[in-house]
């Protein structure tokens, strides 16, 4: 990656040497996982994405390559990475759902800034408990 990235700079605030001297990356620190999360998405898939630091964070990507298929995401939280990179990647087609306000607002927002919302449809759900 560019080094001159600002996302890549924004990794390196949060890079602290251990006592063996090496550079670790705290990942109990929620902006160090975002700032990397973020970074490796643009660089790696092309997407840009906001992540709310009080909602879940992705540690963990699918790929896969194949015919059109269309999935559901139940709760895709605030990131909306499974149908981002389902349809960045192969065109898939996808519905994601969300209960939580803000994560859906976060979604919507990462997906229209892919220019995937004619692959990614979001739902926001209201549910009462008995």
């Amino acid at each position: 990656p560019d080094i001159k990235s600002n996302q890549i700079k924004c990794i390196y605030i949060h890079v602290h040497t251990n006592l063996g001297g090496r550079a670790m990356l705290n990942f109990k620190e929620p902006e160090a996982v975002r700032a990397l999360t973020c970074t490796l998405l643009k660089e790696d898939f092309g997407l840009t994405i906001d992540i709310p630091l009080e909602r879940l964070i992705p540690t963990d990507l699918v790929g896969g390559q194949g015919e059109p298929r269309r999935g559901i995401d139940i709760g895709t939280g605030a990131s909306c990475i499974y149908p981002l990179l389902g349809a960045s990647m192969n065109g898939w087609h996808y519905l994601a759902t969300e209960v939580d306000d803000i994560c859906f607002d976060y979604t919507t927002r990462n997906v229209e800034q892919n220019n995937l919302s004619d692959l990614i449809k979001g739902e926001l759900f209201h549910y009462v408990v008995l």
